[in-house]
Formats: structure tokens, sequence, C-alpha cells
């Protein structure tokens, strides 16, 4: 492997480390998982707590989500509850999942992509799906 490809791996493995990575992470598999991609959920799936061991709040999410290209939530109502869901645009989340996870990570997500994407069931993400694998 050429030095360049050697520094790229390191400099996203690094990435993957950072809160933003965690984050990246955490949403794509949330968007796996078909569920919306809200505060709340991110901080589950990503385990972030401060340093005393306490889960973050949903609006400290708001600065990384921000930083990472996020442009703001919509309200989503459904029967049950209200949530605030980050909307996406499928160039930048793909962007951002390139950029943080891990090559393993990365392929599998991909793979997860065209299994979903060939799905005859419709998901909230399936237009994401069709995106990363075209």
């Amino acid at each position: 492997m050429n030095r360049i490809k050697e520094q790229q791996l390191t400099l996203i493995s690094e990435r993957s480390e950072t809160y933003e990575g965690q984050i990246v992470s955490a949403i794509s598999r949330i968007l796996l998982d078909d569920k919306n991609i809200v505060a709340k959920t991110i901080i589950d799936y990503a385990e972030l707590t401060d340093g005393k061991g306490n889960k973050w709040k949903p609006r400290r999410i708001a600065s990384y989500m921000k930083t990472l290209g996020f442009k703001g939530t919509k309200v989503i109502r459904t029967q049950e509850m209200t949530e605030k869901v980050y909307d996406y645009d499928n160039a930048l989340m793909l962007s951002l999942i390139k950029k943080y996870l891990i090559k393993d990570e990365y392929d599998h997500f991909i793979e997860m992509c065209k299994v979903k994407s060939n799905s005859l069931h419709q998901t909230t993400h399936s237009a994401f799906f069709r995106y990363c694998v075209t």
C-alpha cells in the first residue's frame, strides 16, 4: 500500500474516534435500523457521556450536527409523539459516512444499503439507500 493511502486510512481512523465520528457512526446505524435521526437516538446509539458518565442532553449535540453540515431539525408528528428530526441531504450524508467510518464499517454500510435498496419494502430512508449504490 502506498504512503498516501496509509495516511488517508490513519486520518479516517483518527476521525472516527472524535465526537463527530461517533455521531456519524451512530447515524449510519440509525439509518440502517430505519429510525428517525433525532438527538436522543444519536446519543443512545453513540453512548455519548460527559466526564462524569452522564448521558449528553439533546441540545448539546446540536453544535456538532451543525459542524457536520446539518441545517437543523423539522418537527414530525406521529400518533404517539412529536419528534425533532434532523433532515439530511443524500450527498452530504454519504460524504460524512465516507469521511468518518473506518473501512470495515463503511464496507458493511454500503453492503447493507445494497440489500435495503433491493428490498420491496419501502422505508423512511429508501431513497438514500438507492443513492448510496448508484
